[in-house]
């Protein structure tokens, strides 16, 4: 039931998790250089993130839920398909007892049951090979088709939620501020989606360095004491 790639799939989800509810943060410098000449005014922003340890807990406990999920399904599918291989078997072996019968004449359930018990008994241990053999290959084919969509649904739906509206509420924060700063809209989606990427790449680093130090002793790595925010000029205050 439990496969390799599903480590894969918790990875991504919560990593996916915790970049949407991870809050954005917006702060404004002003500078202001006399000169006996010209005034430099400049205005420089600070776009960075606010994170806490229990948004990752969160996270890895709504991507946990998605993946009971998964497995749950996974085993209904299963059995669901065992069912179907059995009552294929049973409908096949059950034609082949009719077939030296005559259509003309009636046929009670007792003489049936007895007819298809007798036939297979009498049945070749090679025939029933093969029709098994066909029928899990036909199954396994079909893998998935008997999967649970609906109660899946209802496990991956707290992580659905949180994911869509923390998403779409922690953007809407940071458009209404960023708006005043002259930025468009595809700007401000760009930069999202840097404060985002930005986030995993000092959480990998974070998670480099704990192993690095278990492992290896302590190491001093420049890139960890990096500012964790984007600063760029917004050019919204002219020069004279």
């Amino acid at each position: 039931m439990f496969k390799l790639r599903d480590i894969i799939y918790f990875v991504v989800l919560t990593g996916l998790h915790v970049c949407a509810v991870i809050q954005p943060t917006v702060e404004a410098h002003a500078r202001l250089n006399w000169s006996s000449v010209y005034v430099d005014r400049s205005l420089r922003l600070n776009v960075g993130y606010q994170y806490r340890p229990l948004m990752l807990a969160r996270a890895m406990m709504y991507s946990l839920l998605t993946l009971f999920g998964v497995w749950y399904g996974r085993h209904r599918d299963a059995v669901r398909r065992a069912e179907r291989r059995q009552e294929l078997l049973e409908e096949r072996a059950r034609r082949k007892s009719l077939l030296g019968r005559s259509s003309s004449h009636w046929i009670t359930a007792q003489q049936v049951m007895n007819d298809w018990v007798r036939r297979r008994k009498e049945a070749s241990i090679t025939d029933l090979q093969a029709d098994e053999a066909a029928l899990d290959t036909e199954l396994e084919q079909s893998e998935g088709s008997f999967f649970p969509w609906k109660k899946f649904l209802l496990f991956a739906l707290p992580w659905t939620l949180t994911f869509v509206v923390t998403g779409m509420l922690n953007y809407g924060r940071l458009y209404l501020v960023i708006q005043h700063f002259c930025l468009t809209h595809w700007q401000s989606v760009s930069l999202y989606l840097h404060i985002q990427l930005l986030f995993l790449r000092r959480l990998i680093e974070a998670s480099l360095a704990t192993y690095w130090r278990q492992f290896h002793g302590a190491v001093e790595d420049p890139s960890l004491k990096q500012s964790n925010f984007i600063s760029f000029e917004t050019h919204l205050l002219a020069t004279e």
